[in-house]
């Protein structure tokens, strides 16, 4: 699926969404895109390209992928996502592997929206500063699963300074999210104590469930096969954790 078809897609009443910027509605749609047709921004960035962001950026990408696909106008040209198209870059020309396996055939997921942005300048900008806003709208819960997919890539969190070279799982959220540290770590801390909450509680009553089955052995005549089934039971009990 090529730009313009994409284009014709949103023409012919295809899945979309409308976004207002302000008295402007631009029309959005979502698609892929080859990597090398993701063209220049038509005006002069907003912010520039910061190096360390990009890197750690890239490796959290080659980890469990794209998350917020990259704003594009009509002609292909970026509206929103300079880090995140560096951080492709990078990973295109570094990492074979992780490439092959999110980007297949050098695809990349994009929202097009259907304007010039090189003749409405103004109006790429608001595109980029609403796109800012929306990616510090995730949920306490989408950051948690976000952390769960990182942890499964080798992400983690270390006491004090972590150990040079190490991925450190709330640096790599707050790359992904646009969250500040202290937002995230209020995330996770609620997870945990949640899960330590539930840990106790089905340690109660695995304890109680253990106590009764041993009641039950000691005040009734069970035959010596019954009684192995009892202890069977009790020690499938004793393994129950969260």
């Amino acid at each position: 699926m090529n730009l313009d078809n994409l284009i014709a897609q949103t023409n012919a009443g295809s899945e979309s969404r409308i976004a207002q910027h302000q008295n402007l509605t631009s029309v959005e749609i979502k698609g892929s895109l080859p990597f090398e047709d993701i063209k220049d921004r038509a005006n002069p960035d907003s912010r520039p390209i910061d190096s360390a962001h990009v890197a750690e950026l890239a490796d959290s990408i080659a980890a469990i992928g794209l998350i917020t696909p990259i704003a594009v106008d009509k002609n292909g040209c970026l509206l929103a996502g300079g880090h995140r198209r560096a951080a492709l870059a990078l990973i295109k020309a570094s990492n074979f592997k992780a490439w092959n396996q999110h980007f297949p055939s050098s695809r990349v997921e994009v929202r097009v929206f259907d304007f010039d942005s090189a003749a409405e300048p103004s109006r790429a900008l608001d595109i980029e500063v609403e796109e800012n806003q929306q990616r510090k709208n995730y949920s306490p819960k989408e950051i948690r699963a976000l952390a769960d997919r990182l942890k499964n890539a080798g992400y983690q969190d270390y006491p004090g300074r972590p150990p040079k070279g190490v991925k450190t799982l709330t640096k790599a959220l707050t790359e992904l999210t646009g969250k500040s540290t202290r937002t995230v770590k209020g995330h996770l801390a609620k997870e945990t104590n949640a899960k330590r909450i539930a840990a106790i509680q089905l340690e109660t009553l695995v304890n109680r469930a253990i106590k009764a089955v041993e009641l039950v052995g000691k005040h009734s005549d069970f035959s010596e096969a019954e009684q192995k089934y009892l202890q069977t039971a009790i020690k499938q009990l004793s393994k129950i954790s969260l």
